[in-house]
């Protein structure tokens, strides 16, 4: 990741990365919606119902495109704005170290 940021990824540059959740945070389900605090910042953000869901798929090791398969699966939405707002809110939670993001082991 030459500029730090997801969104200046292509599509194909995307498929050979994964995303995950840094550690050193916590988080709790609150109807539906996450309340995250970065304990080593002492910051805390709050992420709606499509938040919170990508937020859990980062638990583990996930490649964007499971990701957004999650979303498509889950909301009503249309993959081209799917795609757009996963992008922004990947890049968010990039810029408040929430997420680390590596070069996938198998790419496909």
């Amino acid at each position: 990741m030459s500029s730090g940021r997801i969104s200046s990824m292509s599509s194909e540059v995307l498929g050979q990365f994964v995303f995950k959740q840094t550690p050193g945070k916590l988080s709790t389900d609150l109807s539906g919606e996450s309340v995250i605090m970065d304990l080593p910042s002492g910051t805390y953000s709050s992420f709606n119902q499509v938040g919170s869901v990508i937020w859990n798929a980062l638990q583990e090791e996930v490649s964007f495109s499971s990701i957004l398969e999650t979303i498509l699966e889950k909301f009503e939405v249309e993959k081209e704005t799917a795609h757009k707002e996963l992008v922004e809110f990947l890049d968010m939670l990039l810029e408040k170290n929430l997420i680390s993001v590596n070069e996938s082991m198998s790419q496909t």
